[in-house]
């Protein structure tokens, strides 16, 4: 049985945040534009912040699904919209979870082509990771009538990028590894925020005791 409060059914949008991460590795001679520089432990020396603004760019494919599942939950805040006690509710999830690939720009350290101002560009590519984050969470609570259905209507719900970032760190040596003496951690950070709509529907009548 599950413990909740009566928040007097709002309608207003709700916004769940899910944080992601990923991290990859590249030689140590390659540069990350805009990418934050942490040193390595040993080097008491604080971040060096980005001189430009990376490009990062985030694709990601949402297996998310609204549910709805109808269970006894235990009023602890009462008010006029709901008594206290145990009471059947309709509880609105979004679960699933959200596959994504991140990348931002990498640059080597000789020049392959020339800037329409004759000046020398380094050569560049990209570098990616990808990662997968799991959703489980209850953006809403309808109260029902002891043989009340729940509502055919479960809204809907929007995913953006926000705070994007990366950063690079050096990496100890591999033990019996000569191929690169010295690599890079690139790590990936950022949230998605899922915005819910709730549906605009009338809320049902509100609970009373079965039979009355």
């Amino acid at each position: 049985m599950n413990t909740v409060q009566s928040q007097g059914g709002t309608k207003a949008p709700r916004k769940v945040v899910v944080p992601f991460c990923c991290v990859t590795t590249i030689p140590g001679k390659f540069t990350v534009p805009g990418a934050q520089v942490i040193p390595p432990q040993q080097q008491p020396v604080p971040p060096v912040p980005p001189v430009v603004k990376p490009q990062i760019s985030v694709a990601w494919n949402s297996c998310l699904n609204l549910r709805l599942q109808r269970q006894d939950i235990s009023v602890t805040a009462c008010n006029d919209q709901a008594p206290c006690g145990t009471i059947p509710a309709c509880v609105t999830k979004i679960s699933g979870c959200i596959q994504f690939i991140a990348s931002t720009p990498v640059q080597g350290n000789n020049t392959s082509t020339l800037q329409p101002d004759g000046s020398p560009q380094p050569s560049s590519s990209s570098v990616c990771c990808k990662g997968c984050v799991c959703v489980d969470q209850c953006v809403g609570c309808q109260l029902l009538q002891c043989a009340q259905p729940c509502p055919g209507d479960l809204g809907n719900f929007t995913i953006e990028v926000k705070n994007e970032s990366v950063c690079i760190k050096t990496c100890e040596p591999c033990s019996g590894s000569s191929a690169y003496p010295t690599s890079q951690m690139v790590k990936f950070t950022g949230n998605f925020v899922i915005t819910y709509n709730p549906p605009k529907t009338p809320a049902p009548p509100i609970p009373s005791p079965c039979g009355d």
